[in-house]
């Protein structure tokens, strides 16, 4: 009976033991788990963030500049900004015939005209500087009526030199065969209200300027 008794005590002990080790077992488990989720966690906090990346501009600043060139310039700059890229003005340089305080595009051309530039374009267009062309027209708000100038658009006057029509004067589009002073004027309004052409053929989006036209002046026409 005793040894019975024995069996039985053993078998109970050995019970309670496994099953105190199935708890540890199980704690175990949980306790694991709870670190994969920690960890997961702070993996998905690692994740990298996207920042916005800022473009910049080139602008072509010639003329009347001590250093003539392509430079770069961050997006929302100042022709001023520009033209102290380039070393600043000449002495000989008109330094208010442009709205220096314009925002530049890319790839505009921003040409500084001399003083005595400045008083030949002012004395071809009757003292109205509002009506001289304008080459940085129509980059930008506010830009029509500033007067700026541009070698090409001077020199374009003699017959059979080549006309730029982002440049070109009322005077320069009157030598060309057809254009008389109304489609000359309609042209450089066009230009002032909606920007500079991309390319000749833009011609004919403007009033009186037709297909016809512009197959007798082409060939002296450029951008």
């Amino acid at each position: 009976m005793q040894k019975m008794k024995k069996i039985i005590l053993i078998i109970a002990v050995w019970t309670s033991f496994i099953v105190v080790l199935a708890g540890c077992r199980d704690e175990s488990i949980r306790v694991d788990l709870d670190e994969t989720t920690v960890s997961t966690s702070e993996k998905t906090s690692l994740k990298p963030t996207i920042t916005n990346i800022t473009s910049d501009v080139f602008v072509h600043v010639t003329g009347y500049v001590k250093r003539p060139g392509v430079y770069k310039l961050s997006v929302g700059a100042r022709i001023f900004e520009a033209v102290e890229k380039a070393g600043g003005f000449k002495k000989k340089a008109q330094k208010d015939a442009l709205n220096l305080a314009e925002t530049v595009v890319d790839g505009q051309k921003i040409y500084i005209c001399s003083k005595k530039e400045y008083k030949k374009m002012l004395k071809s267009n009757g003292g109205n500087q509002g009506g001289v062309a304008n080459a940085n027209a129509g980059q930008g708000s506010g830009m029509k009526g500033n007067l700026s100038s541009s070698v090409e658009g001077q020199q374009a006057s003699g017959t059979g030199e080549l006309v730029n029509i982002n440049t070109a004067t009322v005077e320069d589009f009157k030598t060309l065969s057809g254009i008389g002073d109304a489609k000359a004027q309609a042209i450089v309004d066009y230009r002032n209200e909606n920007g500079n052409f991309t390319k000749v053929e833009d011609l004919t989006n403007v009033s009186g300027i037709g297909d016809a036209t512009l197959a007798k002046i082409k060939e002296r026409l450029t951008v």
